[in-house]
């Protein structure tokens, strides 16, 4: 059974109280010009013997209208992928 490592950390980052509601997502479908967005994708990795992810490359981009607030988002989500997401 395959499991998709991107569902884990999206939902970790969107239960992140310290990123906007609704600003983390895995698309960018649905999202208006000046919303602010954290876009979160797999970039690869490989995996081990039956189907489990052995590691996952994530990519994100961090949007929003005022530049310092996208550079200090993207440091936070850098931070939070480094140090706290799980597994």
């Amino acid at each position: 059974m395959s499991t998709d490592p991107m569902v884990g950390i999206i939902t970790f980052l969107r239960g992140l109280p310290d990123l906007p509601p609704g600003s983390v997502t895995g698309d960018m479908n649905d999202r208006q010009v000046g919303n602010t967005t954290v876009y979160v994708e797999h970039n690869g990795g490989f995996r081990m013997v039956r189907d489990c992810m052995d590691r996952v490359d994530v990519v994100y981009e961090v949007y929003a209208l005022d530049r310092e607030e996208a550079a200090r988002l993207a440091f936070l989500v850098r931070g939070y992928l480094l140090e706290d997401a799980p597994a």
